[in-house]
């Protein structure tokens, strides 16, 4: 782990090449944390707005209305409906309003099953 620790401040091509040297492969933190996520029955999700972008860990099989409550319980209260794109996708497009345009983004109700790497539109009433 401390080898680790160092190679975040290193230049990413630089650590690449230290890596290869030593064959360390992969980032063991990552790795580490995917398998505990697995291990956990969790995936993740995530909110993006234009000033930020959020993950959310919840157990695989939850809700978009469990998923709403986890956010806020004002979200849950008023739940309207969620849209959603998977985060690729998203990427692709570059943006929730781009995506919409397209035809790209799904919309669900309260008992859609969220998936690992949604990127979900809360549509709630305050």
């Amino acid at each position: 782990m401390k080898l680790e620790e160092e190679l975040k401040f290193l230049p990413e091509e630089e650590a690449e090449v230290f890596r290869r040297e030593y064959n360390l492969f992969g980032d063991k933190r990552k790795e580490f944390f995917e398998k505990v996520l697995k291990l956990l029955n969790l995936i993740r999700f995530l909110t993006a707005t234009q000033n930020e972008a959020r993950s959310w860990t919840i157990k695989k099989g939850s809700t978009a209305y469990e998923a709403a409550g986890l956010i806020h319980s004002d979200i849950q209260k008023g739940f309207i409906k969620v849209e959603v794109i998977p985060f690729e996708r998203y990427v692709e497009f570059g943006s929730l309003k781009k995506a919409r345009e397209a035809g790209a983004v799904e919309t669900h109700g309260k008992d859609y099953i969220v998936r690992e790497g949604d990127v979900i539109h809360f549509l709630f009433r305050a």
